[in-house]
């Protein structure tokens, strides 16, 4: 009768461990950061450069008090830093719901939407800047349309030289960006995204970027303008970043094409998005990126002809636009 008495109590001691493990946080959290270090793990550009023994311990006893998926955020993004890599991000799941439907969720407000602009200058030059973006489907619409619409009617006129302004552009989704660029861009690809030695192309999409599994979405309204041979500056600074870097890759290798202003931000490796159980996301740096040449960049982008920052980087575009000749 002893000898059962102290197996149950035994069983009895194990289970309240079990429920007292402070590495062991509740199986909601547990699920979402387990979902995250595999996702990590497996696809992280270094994710062979840690003891993922070790960090996986700190981690769960980081999260040990953890009572929903939102509570292991801060240890997901333990994890993010110990990886030593800065592209890689966590959005939570109410702040990607807030920005990809445009509306306020929970604590998060949507990211405000910036579109394109369009300018005519003089000597028959179209500035075009273009700000960071993200968002809905109708906002990704709205970017690539607000680009299209200007494009078509500049090569209306026609007129062949352009400033594509990328400065202090955050990043966001690049899809959108190159798309709305579309008749400056000659052909697809406009380089290559570089993962586990496999080499993809990019550019080229017509139809806003899908998130989430589902119907394929419709293709953009508005045309592709036809411009047989423009002239392109493209302005970048250190505020050039992400998606914005991309955009800048995509004219390189074009012969029409020059880079003025200073480096780039250097947010320049392959971003793939992963959705955790909870709807969060992560980007995940999963690889590198080259142009269509097949030139890679791993840093940040140097322009072609280095410039001081504002309007002297403006001028120094635009005197070389009036130096090249329409064809």
């Amino acid at each position: 009768m002893l000898r059962q008495i102290a197996a149950i109590c035994a069983v009895v001691i194990l289970a309240v461990r079990a429920v007292a493990d402070p590495a062991s946080p509740v199986p909601e959290a547990s699920t979402e950061l387990h979902a995250a270090i595999d996702a990590l793990k497996a696809y992280h550009l270094n994710r062979d450069k840690v003891d993922w023994t070790k960090l996986e311990a700190e981690t769960f006893a980081q999260a040990r008090d953890a009572k929903t998926a939102a509570d292991t955020y801060p240890a997901i993004r333990t994890v993010i830093t110990a990886l030593g890599e800065k592209h890689t991000t966590l959005q939570s799941a109410d702040a990607f719901a807030a920005t990809t439907k445009d509306k306020q969720v929970g604590n998060a407000a949507p990211t405000p939407f910036n579109p394109p602009e369009a300018w005519l200058l003089e000597g028959h030059v179209v500035l075009l800047r273009m700000p960071g973006f993200m968002g809905s489907e109708a906002d990704d619409r709205a970017y690539v349309g607000a680009l299209r619409q200007a494009l078509n009617r500049f090569a209306a006129r026609p007129i062949c030289r352009y400033v594509v302004d990328l400065r202090g552009n955050w990043g966001g989704s690049t899809q959108p960006m190159l798309s709305g660029l579309a008749a400056l861009l000659a052909p697809p690809p406009y380089g290559y995204w570089i993962a586990s030695g496999k080499e993809t192309p990019f550019g080229g999409d017509n139809a806003p970027t899908q998130w989430d599994k589902g119907p394929p979405l419709a293709p953009y309204a508005d045309a592709i303008a036809h411009i047989a041979h423009p002239q392109v500056a493209v302005l970048i600074d250190g505020g050039t970043a992400s998606a914005a870097e991309f955009t800048a890759i995509a004219f390189k290798g074009l012969p029409y094409t020059r880079l003025f202003g200073s480096p780039s931000a250097g947010f320049v490796t392959t971003n793939w998005p992963f959705a955790l159980p909870d709807g969060a996301r992560l980007f995940i740096s999963v690889g590198w990126s080259t142009d269509r040449l097949h030139h890679p960049y791993r840093e940040a982008l140097i322009p072609d002809i280095q410039s001081p920052p504002g309007q002297r980087t403006t001028d120094a575009a635009l005197n070389w636009l009036k130096s090249q000749h329409c064809r």
